[in-house]
């Protein structure tokens, strides 16, 4: 991997040592697979005197469920037990869901829709555009045979920066939070604010809005849960029970809460954005939960067990149940659901491959997407279609939300950026960060890319979202700051 040896991997390196060392650096690059066979689900037990099992409609495709260890925020562990009404309510929702395997699509990419690259962002001049980038396609239709894909490289070769930043002036926030602006030499300022997170060091990692309109945050060595006020850049943060939990990815879920992954823990957390009262569900050892999606079809989340290779599915009672991925060591990292379906992306980053599942297990991978890809963070774009990082190979890429179709792959402009977050603006573009580049980068529908530097100097950014405001919303993890950049 080209660049600078960022905090994804230093902090990830020691289970990435043993998959890659166990996948032996092959991959198949065979056609499309499904899991079908009982033995894709693995049951997770748990207490001495407590079982449920889950019947989950769909026959082979279905797995066995057992209730999870619940630990309160006062850190006493109790019995979680599955309720009637979550337990029926999956079965229902699984037995509407059509399981059977993905088409294959022919044809090249699907054409993009939506706002064409447009002007900068406020506050700052316009940014030069690049012309329609050229898409990279690699076939994976169900038929298809692993090729060689030659880069054809055409249009302009790199954006300018979207504005020059000079020297940090300090200014005070009505609220009395420091805040720190950003000028140009004659004189406007960046257009990213930047809000200073209390604990220092707390190396923010996701951030997600939550149904009170506020915007909530991992930091993964602060081992807290943070909240900020859009409006006043006020900041509160919510300890967690266990030291080296390592929250990882936060999501608002079906019941209101906010739920977040513990990848050093091991561990499902939950928290009310009322009370900030804190509840955690163990996984077994090791999982190292990573991305986590709230379902749109029940009352449970989908959450990606990087070192476990798993998927798991958690319902808001905090019963689970897990599905093995059929490549081995494939390293899931990140989820997302497809509102047209039900059903779910998510990346491979060991594996370099994207994948598929329906609401009740039955999973579905692409082909390879090449070595060296490292696909990680995955959404939604506003024209429908699946977009996602590729944080070694320093691209970003798309595929049909409809089917396994061709991905498309689109270069960064700045070399070694390892891309990292990413998510759909509300201006009909998508925007990502640039963990290595400093900068923010926005792609249209087309694929013109255009890049934003972030004021300072190895801010390392990560998740980033679209906030209530209508603003994007960052963490820079090296910085230790939540940032905000207009559309």
């Amino acid at each position: 991997m080209g660049g600078q040896e960022s905090s994804l991997f230093r902090t990830l390196s020691p289970f990435l040592l043993g998959v890659w060392v166990a996948a032996g650096c092959s991959v198949d690059v065979g056609k499309l697979r499904r899991v079908t066979s009982p033995d894709a689900a693995v049951e997770r037990p748990r207490g001495d005197d407590v079982s449920a099992t889950e019947e989950v409609a769909g026959g082979a495709d279905a797995g066995a469920e057992g209730p999870a260890d619940m630990v309160d925020s006062a850190g006493q562990e109790t019995d979680a037990r599955v309720s009637d009404d979550g337990r029926d309510a999956e079965a229902a929702d699984a037995a509407s869901l059509d399981d059977a395997a993905l088409p294959d699509v022919s044809g090249g990419q699907d054409e993009g829709s939506g706002a064409e690259a447009g002007g900068g962002v406020d506050g700052a001049p316009d940014a030069p555009q690049a012309e329609d980038a050229p898409a990279v396609s690699v076939d994976v239709g169900e038929d298809s045979q692993p090729t060689d894909v030659a880069l054809e490289v055409g249009g302009a070769d790199a954006v300018d920066d979207a504005i020059d930043v000079e020297g940090p002036v300090a200014t005070d926030a009505t609220d009395g939070r420091r805040r720190d602006a950003f000028t140009r030499p004659d004189g406007p300022a960046s257009p990213i604010t930047q809000y200073s997170i209390p604990t220092a060091n707390s190396q923010p990692w996701a951030i997600t809005v939550g149904p009170d309109d506020n915007l909530w945050f991992t930091e993964r060595s602060g081992n807290q849960i943070g909240r900020i006020v859009p409006a006043t850049g006020g900041i509160d943060e919510h300890p967690l029970p266990y030291p080296g939990s390592e929250p990882y990815d936060i999501v608002r879920g079906p019941d209101d809460n906010l739920w977040f992954t513990e990848y050093g823990g091991d561990r499902i957390g939950r928290i009310s954005p009322g009370s900030g009262s804190i509840t955690e569900y163990a996984l077994s050892g090791g999982s190292s939960p990573a991305g986590i999606e709230a379902s749109t079809r029940g009352n449970y989340l989908w959450v990606a067990e990087y070192s476990a290779n798993r998927l798991c599915r958690i319902a808001t009672t905090g019963s689970f149940v897990e599905f093995t991925l059929p490549t081995a060591n494939a390293g899931a990292a990140y989820i997302v659901t497809d509102p047209q379906s039900g059903d779910y992306w998510f990346t491979e980053y060991a594996a370099n491959r994207l994948g598929r599942t329906t609401i009740n297990g039955a999973i579905t991978e692409l082909a390879s997407l090449g070595s060296d890809v490292g696909p990680y963070d995955i959404t939604v774009g506003p024209d429908g279609g699946i977009w996602f990082t590729e944080y070694e190979a320093n691209r970003i890429g798309r595929v049909s939300a409809m089917g396994m179709g061709s991905v498309a792959t689109y270069p960064i402009p700045t070399p070694d950026s390892q891309p990292a977050g990413i998510a759909a603006g509300p201006d009909g573009n998508v925007w990502f960060t640039e963990h290595a580049g400093n900068q923010i980068g926005r792609i249209t529908p087309s694929g013109a890319i255009t890049e934003f530097p972030i004021p300072g100097q190895d801010s390392q950014p990560a998740g980033i979202v679209t906030g209530p405001d209508g603003n994007l919303w960052f963490v820079e993890s090296g910085a230790n700051k939540i940032s905000r950049i207009a559309p």
